[in-house]
């Protein structure tokens, strides 16, 4: 089945059972954009102060290693003020058209739709599924299980990523959190996500792996059939 034919039988609400279909979590987008919009208001609350304090006192008559500093902090703060704005900015966007993203993992396909975008993988063509920035739930229980410091530090994380309390590092690892695979007809990296706007990337991956292990044990019986 083509992935038009998928898509359009997704929208129709007709999906068989057997289909993985993840809607883009609009509430989680504009969750993420306000999140994004506090820390750019933080930032030019920030600059602006900043800006003051260093100019021209640290520009006019100062040495070379003082104005470098002042313009490294000036770029930083600025960095953090703009770059957080563009990000809220583009997540509104996103949220606007959430009705047009879309995760499906059929029994034969992986597609991934945007707007004016249709990425058609085939199960089989699948490698490589990689999972960053969040620690695997053995990698937790092993931890949790060497001592009873390490127990009572998960359990207060957990339970701290549960109330967003910010700086509690819960799964999350100190990578970016992303989900991607290698595409076997090209070796081009896809990447999936890198937030929890479809889903839990744990779970993303854990049914992903599942499926493309199964079409690929399909194809290899198929092959030695007879």
């Amino acid at each position: 089945m083509e992935a038009e034919t998928v898509m359009a039988t997704v929208r129709s609400g007709a999906a068989p059972s057997e289909w993985n279909v993840w809607p883009l979590r609009r509430n989680r987008v504009l969750i993420g954009a306000a999140k994004w919009a506090l820390l750019s208001l933080v930032g030019f609350a920030l600059l602006v102060p900043v800006i003051l304090i260093t100019y021209p006192a640290d520009f006019d008559h100062a040495g070379a290693f003082q104005q470098s500093f002042a313009t490294v902090i000036i770029l930083l703060v600025g960095a953090v003020a703009f770059g957080s704005l563009w990000l809220a900015i583009e997540a509104l966007l996103r949220a606007r058209r959430a009705s047009e993203y879309w995760l499906v993992i059929t029994p034969e396909l992986f597609i991934k739709a945007e707007p004016r975008r249709l990425y058609q993988i085939p199960l089989e063509d699948i490698a490589d599924i990689t999972l960053k920035g969040f620690a695997r739930p053995e990698d937790i229980a092993a931890r949790n299980a060497a001592s009873p410091q390490y127990f009572a530090l998960g359990q207060f994380s957990r339970v701290a990523g549960q109330i967003g309390a910010i700086g509690a590092a819960g799964r999350r690892t100190r990578e970016a959190p992303s989900l991607a695979f290698r595409d076997r007809r090209d070796n081009r990296t896809v990447i999936i996500g890198t937030d929890d706007s479809f889903d839990h990337l744990g779970a993303i991956e854990h049914i992903l792996k599942e499926r493309a292990g199964r079409r690929e044990e399909a194809m290899w019986r198929a092959s030695h059939k007879n």
